[in-house]
């Protein structure tokens, strides 16, 4: 999708939400940023930290939250993949948590 995307020239912000343990190991960004890299159509990728703001709502579903776990990330994280997606000349940006 994200290659029809740029082939159309069809205007795209990505969204990529750093999770300790899972979405945060260094050859996946650098692999995703070098991807993006490559699209002409990516306007802005912002870098989300995963946070624990609705685990309640696990809780209140009687759901099993597998993430309960996993530790929230980092500020020095964020701007770590920040970094690294701008050192592909990508347009990344760190959201911190609310």
């Amino acid at each position: 999708m994200a290659k029809y995307l740029s082939e159309i020239g069809k205007p795209t912000w990505i969204r990529f939400v750093v999770v300790p343990q899972l979405t945060d190991h260094i050859e996946n960004i650098e692999k995703l940023a070098d991807f993006i890299a490559n699209l002409t159509n990516v306007e802005k990728v912002e870098v989300l930290p995963f946070h624990k703001m609705g685990e309640y709502k696990w809780k209140a579903l009687k759901l099993d939250y597998q993430l309960q776990d996993t530790p929230v990330a980092s500020p020095e994280l964020v701007q770590q993949t920040v970094d690294i997606f701008r050192s592909r000349g990508v347009n990344a940006i760190g959201a911190s948590a609310l």
